[in-house]
């Protein structure tokens, strides 16, 4: 059974959903409202009711967790007021519900992340430079909307689990992997900047976008091999 966890305003996880052997789509609206039984000092003994039955939570062979965030937006049926404690309570939730589990998490949350163990763009930069990648020059844009990295072409690599899904035929493709094993992610798309030095790292995101075409078939194959 593959878990889908997402957004109360994803429209796409469900017909992603429909693509996959014994997939459930699972929103933190629908959670609160779902019978769960959590057992910490017998975690293979807790339940969730899903799809109109009760399962193990050791039952679920896989989780894709489409939620970067979890917000007060995702309970309309609560009063306004109690609406962040409850966003608040269920990202501890979720945090230890995946981290419990045994199965494969594309991307597994951290107490920093609800996608993986990086926060944000700085501790990105710091990453790829523990990782020993090259990192690109940064300078004000002109406009105002923040920071540029060089003047060449942008390139970016997507990696899933231990794969490249597109070779950028650059040092790219080494650097991504590495990338995504030091920070334990299952998932990572990574971005470079070309320049006259080489190859330089502009940015990542552990949130896997099943918007992008090449990156939902990725991650339609890769749930399919686990399935089968």
């Amino acid at each position: 059974m593959i878990l889908i966890l997402t957004s109360v305003a994803d429209t796409h996880a469900a017909s992603f959903a429909a693509e996959l052997p014994s997939a459930f789509v699972l929103t933190c609206h629908e959670l609160a409202q779902t019978p769960i039984r959590l057992h910490p000092a017998q975690f293979p003994n807790s339940t969730l009711s899903l799809g109109g039955r009760t399962i193990h939570l050791t039952e679920i062979t896989a989780v894709l967790n489409l939620l970067p965030a979890v917000v007060a937006n995702e309970f309309p049926e609560l009063p306004e007021a109690e609406r962040a404690a409850q966003a608040a309570a269920f990202r501890v939730l979720l945090a230890y519900l995946q981290s419990s589990l045994p199965c494969t998490v594309v991307n597994r949350p951290s107490p920093v992340s609800m996608t993986g163990t990086v926060p944000n763009a700085p501790a990105w930069f710091a990453a790829a430079a523990a990782a020993g990648i090259p990192l690109a020059r940064l300078r004000a844009s002109s406009d105002g909307k923040g920071l540029l990295g060089g003047r060449g072409p942008a390139i970016g690599v997507t990696y899933l689990g231990g794969r490249i899904v597109a070779a950028s035929g650059t040092a790219a493709d080494e650097y991504t992997p590495a990338l995504a094993r030091m920070c334990r992610l299952e998932y990572l798309r990574a971005v470079y900047r070309q320049e006259d030095s080489g190859i330089r790292f502009l940015g990542a995101d552990s949130y896997p976008d099943i918007r992008t075409p090449a990156t939902r078939a990725a991650l339609r194959d890769y749930f399919l091999r686990r399935a089968a």
